[in-house]
């Protein structure tokens, strides 16, 4: 990194008597010489006590990032670097708002988040502690996508045993969109999808061990079920619940031939995913259903 155009603006108020720090970030702007970022304007208020820690209404501004943002953080003392800090149980809010977060500007400062791309809008509302922080709101808006969120999220302060409760609805998800903001992950073509709807779905659990729901509509058909994925297990062990209504299978199977209407509830079980190990039991039943060929 090296910094050009550099212009720092700060007003600070210690009293060291009561241990209660003030800063003022009244504007900070630079320019990396050695990349496209360049912030154009930060500026906040920054609190600290012996009790608490605050962020009040800072502000940050880059050529592909606007965004403003508070947080609070009670029972911490900050000042105090001999006491262990107890992440767990400490009380946290935060909210933001961003008309936009650029993945570039995020890859900046994260080199590992080089799979992201695009820029989204994000407004958050979030309360509650480390080990329990509850989503009292979240909106994400891509290009042609929404997504709107509620749940909690658990043992932040452990990411190993990160627990996850989310609920969705009003949510509309755009192929394009995920192609363009995850182009570095190696994700199907599933463009015959068209937008996709998520009326409701959930998902409880660890990352490698969840349960979930969900009800979609597509441009080639309906799906409503149920699921548990276990990667943790040894071998990987899954169930699924799924009723399918007026499903296309000629674009997933990519044989034209097949169209038609497919009315179905479809039951899997099972373990494992090589041949040594694969165990899977599949049923199936169709009803009211029409296909080609």
């Amino acid at each position: 990194m090296q910094l050009d155009s550099l212009n720092l603006s700060l007003t600070a108020l210690a009293q060291f008597a009561k241990n209660d720090h003030a800063l003022t970030i009244n504007r900070i702007t630079f320019k990396d010489h050695n990349s496209s970022f360049a912030l154009r304007h930060l500026a906040g208020k920054v609190n600290i006590d012996t009790t608490h820690t605050e962020v009040f209404d800072m502000q940050i501004i880059t050529n592909r990032t606007n965004l403003r943002m508070s947080a609070q953080l009670e029972d911490l003392n900050l000042l105090n670097n001999t006491d262990p800090v107890n992440w767990e149980n400490t009380p946290v809010q935060a909210m933001l708002y961003a008309d936009s977060v650029s993945a570039l500007d995020l890859r900046y400062f994260m080199p590992d988040l080089d799979f992201l791309n695009g820029s989204v809008a994000l407004d958050l509302d979030a309360e509650g502690t480390y080990g329990n922080l509850a989503i009292k709101h979240m909106e994400v808006a891509l290009s042609n996508s929404t997504l709107s969120m509620t749940g909690s999220l658990k043992n932040l302060n452990t990411p190993e045993h990160l627990f996850i409760d989310a609920q969705l609805d009003r949510t509309s998800i755009s192929y394009a969109d995920i192609r363009t903001h995850l182009p570095g992950l190696d994700i199907p073509n599933l463009s015959y999808l068209g937008q996709v709807y998520i009326d409701e779905a959930t998902f409880r659990g660890e990352p490698s061990n969840f349960e979930s729901k969900f009800n979609i509509s597509t441009a080639i058909g309906s799906f409503k079920g149920n699921g548990k994925l276990n990667v943790g297990a040894d071998p990987m062990r899954y169930t699924a619940h799924l009723e399918t209504r007026n499903l296309n299978p000629a674009a997933p199977l990519a044989m034209p031939d097949m169209a038609g209407s497919l009315n179905a509830i479809i039951d899997i079980e099972g373990r494992g995913t090589t041949l040594r190990d694969l165990n899977s039991r599949v049923r199936l039943q169709a009803f009211g259903s029409t296909i080609a060929g």
